[in-house]
């Protein structure tokens, strides 16, 4: 599964994340990460832009950080066996941009963005 986040109205910029990322930077920029969907209209979009730069600006100077994989469930638990192959602060700091991205081009064009 993947979450898109996409310009309203318009073909354009947009940017593909897996579920797990996409929880990730929306939970970064205070958009919640429960829903894996939503919008933002036009005039809601300065607010994000001042965010994104703050949150990019935080995780630009943590530089190298990394979240470690794991492996949860799997035989004799009962579960499935999940893998998460961990995450490296350049790799979050690259989906970012690519939320940026999204938003400076609606921004641009009067649109709201969107995401699911």
């Amino acid at each position: 599964m993947s979450v898109t986040f996409w310009a309203e109205g318009e073909e354009g910029a947009e940017v593909n994340f897996a579920n797990r990322n996409a929880r990730v930077v929306l939970g970064m920029l205070g958009l919640g990460d429960e829903d894996l969907c939503g919008g933002l209209e036009g005039d809601e979009l300065a607010a994000l832009r001042r965010k994104l730069v703050e949150v990019l600006n935080v995780q630009e100077r943590r530089k190298g950080a990394v979240r470690e994989a794991s492996v949860t469930g799997g035989e004799g638990t009962g579960q499935c066996m999940v893998v998460d192959a961990g995450n490296e602060d350049s790799d979050t700091v690259r989906r970012l941009k690519g939320v940026q991205e999204v938003v400076v081009w609606a921004q641009d064009r009067g649109l709201g963005i969107g995401w699911g």
